[in-house]
């Protein structure tokens, strides 16, 4: 399966035959726009529920 682009971004770093692919994304995401992933600040996860985008106050 060829990776697809949309708008510039590649999905081929989201697929994982491991993971569930929502939280093998996320966790490519965090990595990419966390200052540190083990710790994130902008994506949480709400258990249960799923996740959300927080902007810290500045």
């Amino acid at each position: 399966m060829a990776p697809s682009v949309r708008g510039g971004v590649t999905t081929s770093a989201c697929l994982s035959t491991k993971r569930p692919p929502v939280d093998r994304c996320i966790n490519t995401l965090r990595g990419k726009i966390e200052p540190d992933p083990a710790r994130p600040t902008f994506i949480q996860t709400i258990r249960d529920v799923g996740y959300r985008f927080e902007v810290p106050n500045a």
